[in-house]
């Protein structure tokens, strides 16, 4: 199970309520190639629903975002480019409490519905502190082996832990 929130929020202005990423996309979409078919690609959207969505937002902002230039293209004026640096910098400045966020969501809902629930795997040689620490760990299974086969276990994926005993130093 890996669950992912995504931020699905909208641009809300007098009568108008347009998706951010799609909104962003279509205006970086005009910029980066000076043509509303820059913003059809991104998007999906043909060209006339692009400028159905853009007539919305410059009716609520109530000045032009996208502008025609000659040639056939498409550029975006001042009020296009602080639209679209405004978005770009929100939905920047959310990403990483939205990933904190996803991950705690993800991690709270494992906890209360995985299926498939692991048992966390230690190879180790037998102490009777170990073992009775290893008891009262729930989802902790203990294999007892010698301190080479628990290194072997570890490095063959068998364990994701491992116990060995190490000789103390030579005195010099």
């Amino acid at each position: 199970m890996d669950p992912a929130l995504r931020l699905d929020g909208r641009i809300e202005l007098r009568d108008a309520a347009l998706p951010l990423g799609e909104t962003l996309a279509i205006l970086d979409g005009i910029a980066e190639r000076s043509a509303l078919v820059g913003a059809a690609r991104r998007t999906g959207l043909s060209y006339r629903a692009i400028w159905g969505k853009l007539a919305r937002l410059e009716q609520a902002f109530g000045r032009p975002l996208a502008a025609k230039t000659k040639g056939h293209g498409t550029a975006l004026p001042p009020a296009g480019e602080a639209l679209r640096g405004a978005l770009a910098e929100a939905l920047r400045n959310l990403e990483a409490p939205m990933r904190r966020e996803s991950e705690a969501f993800a991690m709270r809902l494992r906890r209360h519905f995985a299926t498939d629930a692991r048992k966390l795997r230690l190879a180790a040689s037998h102490d009777p502190l170990l073992m009775e620490a290893a008891g009262q760990v729930a989802g902790l299974h203990v294999a007892t082996c010698g301190s080479a086969e628990a290194l072997a276990a570890l490095r063959g994926g068998t364990a994701e832990l491992a116990g060995c005993h190490f000789g103390t130093p030579a005195a010099a």
